[in-house]
């Protein structure tokens, strides 16, 4: 009886320390799926985003300039500004980079102010230092390209890696799911066979001692017959 208890103490203690487990691991898959939603995609949709309105921006300032006509700068500060309104919404969602995405709004900020006044100094006719700040211009152009691109790209590994944690950790959880299963069943079957041998041996017992009990009343009878006579 005691090796029955025991056995089913330490089938409870494992089946509460794996099932502890399991919860904490679904909580975790849980917090990366969240994160995944609502973090990494719309992060990544957002920095596409301002890669295309950069993009779109560099055209206008080109235009005008090609043009001569101011209009495309005034279509260019409505891009500038809708992808500064991103630039806050990403430090919104992942404060965890907040000073990075910072430096890149910063970046931004200082390319369109600077192919601005490039442009409208050519409009102006004010060509005397041109060249120099046309590539002053291209410069902090390239370096804000190159800062997107590698936020981008860390942003993105960060979601593979996170998907990949998640998937993991749904797959442990059913191992370990099976793995629980199969030590139920072996319990159930240990415990099986310990209750049946118990059974068997009450039952040997509870023989030996009926017939003990005869043997003890039937030599009880025999040492009382002489008295009888």
């Amino acid at each position: 009886m005691r090796k029955i208890i025991f056995m089913v103490g330490v089938a409870i203690f494992v089946f509460l320390a794996v099932t502890s487990y399991s919860v904490r691991k679904s909580f975790q898959s849980s917090d990366q799926l969240t994160a995944i939603k609502d973090l990494y995609f719309p992060v990544l949709q957002k920095i596409e985003a301002n890669i295309v309105r950069l993009d779109k921006m560099e055209e206008l300032f080109m235009r005008s300039v090609m043009l001569g006509d101011h209009d495309p700068l005034d279509e260019a500060q409505d891009f500038y500004k809708k992808g500064d309104d991103v630039f806050i919404e990403m430090e919104q969602i992942y404060p965890e980079r907040a000073k990075e995405i910072k430096a890149l709004r910063e970046e931004y900020r200082r390319y369109d102010a600077m192919a601005l006044q490039t442009a409208e100094d050519f409009l102006k006719n004010k060509v005397a230092n041109m060249p120099e700040q046309t590539k002053r211009m291209n410069t902090t152009l390239n370096a804000l390209r190159d800062s997107i691109k590698k936020f981008r790209e860390s942003s993105y590994q960060n979601f593979v890696k996170t998907l990949a944690s998640s998937q993991e950790t749904v797959k442990l959880n059913l191992y370990m799911g099976i793995a629980l299963g199969i030590m139920n069943l072996i319990f159930m079957g240990v415990l099986v066979f310990f209750i049946r041998n118990n059974v068997q041996m009450m039952a040997v017992i509870a023989e030996q001692n009926a017939t003990l009990e005869k043997r003890v009343a039937e030599r009880t009878a025999q040492l009382l017959a002489p008295a009888g006579h």
